[in-house]
C-alpha cells in the first residue's frame, strides 16, 4: 500500500496495528506531530511505534573538528537552510520526541549512537559500517542536494556540481574520522500490555 502520510491515512477503525515503524524519513514530513497522531491512532493500544532516523549533520574526531570552510560544513548548513525553508526541516530527529509526546504516545525512549562515516575506525565492525555509510552517502549526495539548492536557493546545476566535487573528496579522506548519530526512539499507545517491540 503506497500513501501520503500527511493526508489522512485510510486505514479503517478496524485495522489497528501492534508495531509501526519510521526510518530515514527526516525532511519528508511538514507537520510531524500531526502525523504522529495518525500513528497513535493506527495502534492498537499498548502497540509501538519505533523511529531509526541518522542526524543529517556530520562531525569529526580531529582535536578541532572540521573548520568553518570545509567543504562539509559550508554544504550541510545550506541543506539545512534549503529545508528550513521548505517548511520540512531535514536535520530534525532531535525533535522527534518532542513531536510524539505531545501526539499523545508514552514510554517514550531514546537512544543515540555514534556512528562512523568511512573505514577509519580500528574495530572491524564499526570499519565496515563506517565503509558502507560513506558508499551510502556518497551515492545520496546529488539526490539530496539537487533540489533544495536548485529550488530553494536559486543555485544552477553547474555550481552544485563544483561545490559536490569537494565535499565527495571530504567525504573520501579517512583521515577527516568523521562520524554522525543514529537515533533510536521508541514510544507505545497508552493502554494494553506495554510489552517491548
Amino acid at each position: 500500500m503506497i500513501d501520503d502520510l500527511e493526508k489522512e491515512w485510510g486505514y479503517p477503525p478496524s485495522r489497528r496495528f501492534d508495531y509501526i515503524h519510521q526510518r530515514s524519513m527526516s525532511g519528508s514530513i511538514g507537520d510531524w506531530t500531526a502525523m504522529y497522531k495518525q500513528a497513535l491512532d493506527s495502534l492498537e493500544p499498548g502497540g509501538w511505534f519505533e523511529v531509526q532516523e541518522f542526524e543529517v549533520w556530520f562531525y569529526s574526531q580531529k582535536p578541532d573538528g572540521l573548520p568553518d570552510d570545509s567543504p562539509i560544513v559550508k554544504w550541510q548548513k545550506l541543506i539545512d537552510q534549503a529545508s528550513i525553508s521548505f517548511g520540512r526541516r531535514l536535520n530534525n530527529v532531535s525533535q522527534f520526541e518532542h513531536h510524539l509526546k505531545e501526539a499523545g504516545f508514552v514510554d517514550v525512549q531514546t537512544q543515540i549512537i555514534k556512528t562512523p562515516i568511512g573505514p577509519w575506525p580500528r574495530e572491524r565492525r564499526l570499519r565496515e559500517i563506517g565503509a558502507f555509510l560513506r558508499a551510502q552517502m556518497l551515492d545520496a549526495l546529488e539526490a539530496v542536494t539537487l533540489a533544495y539548492l536548485t529550488r530553494a536557493l536559486g543555485w544552477t546545476q553547474e555550481e552544485i556540481q563544483v561545490m559536490l566535487a569537494d565535499v565527495r573528496k571530504e567525504f573520501s579522506d579517512k583521515n577527516n574520522l568523521l562520524y554522525t548519530y543514529c537515533w533510536f526512539i521508541t514510544a507505545r499507545k497508552p493502554g494494553g500490555a506495554g510489552k517491548s517491540p
